[in-house]
């Protein structure tokens, strides 16, 4: 019995679903520490739980199709590709809720305005990112997936460049060190959820063209 038009549908929808929430994570987890809201916090926990609960219902829906249909082909590598993607996204959702955690961390200080311009950038990029590789996962796009894996270089390069101005910040003003870690950590955390977009970009390669391109780099990609 072959997995019907309807389900794989409802199977996107909730993968669309589940990226438009951790997108939503993100926005809030950098509004929260950029205005030193910590009230937001308790708001993206709450979307962390629905994308928690999406995650979980994804996974049986995934395990429910694999044992009454038994797919063959194309419609396994969707649904064991769609496995991963939730745990994936609810990677990136643990990272936009550590960046709000962090917003605490800071007890009453500002988020260096100098840095409000890379983070935004990381922002902005990494909610693309996530965006990008879902639709190109569920529109079968091979060329969105590409974007998105050179992109994530962009996002990598603006995160060595906070990490070193975090390190200059500290050893020039030892007061500034906990800001300064906090800082760096946020940008790795935006930078981690970079990868994770990546990761789902790449499998949705392997839907495609059924190869695994995860150790390739991604000038290689772009000459195949």
């Amino acid at each position: 019995m072959s997995v019907t038009e309807y389900e794989i549908k409802h199977l996107n929808g909730l993968l669309s679903l589940m990226a438009n929430k951790v997108e939503e994570a993100i926005n809030k987890s950098i509004i929260a520490l950029l205005t030193n809201d910590t009230e937001l916090t308790e708001e993206i926990k709450e979307c962390e739980g629905e994308i928690n609960d999406l995650d979980i219902k994804i996974d049986q829906q995934c395990i429910k199709l694999l044992a009454l249909k038994q797919p063959m082909a194309q419609d396994l590598r969707l649904i064991t590709t769609a496995m991963k993607i939730t745990s994936e996204l609810e990677r990136m959702a643990d990272n936009a809720f550590n960046i709000a955690k962090r917003t605490k961390s800071m007890k009453g200080e500002k988020f260096p305005e100098e840095h409000h311009e890379d983070i935004k950038k990381m922002e902005t990029m990494s909610q693309s990112m996530v965006a990008k590789s879902v639709e190109a996962f569920v529109t079968k796009n091979k060329e969105m997936s590409l974007s998105v894996i050179m992109e994530d270089e962009k996002v990598d390069k603006i995160n060595k460049k906070i990490c070193k101005e975090s390190f200059m910040m500290m050893t020039k003003n030892p007061k500034a060190i906990n800001i300064a870690l906090i800082v760096s950590y946020v940008s790795k955390h935006m930078e981690r959820i970079a990868d994770h977009a990546t990761n789902v970009a790449e499998m949705a390669i392997y839907l495609i063209d059924g190869k695994n391109v995860r150790h390739i780099q991604p000038k290689d990609l772009i000459k195949e």
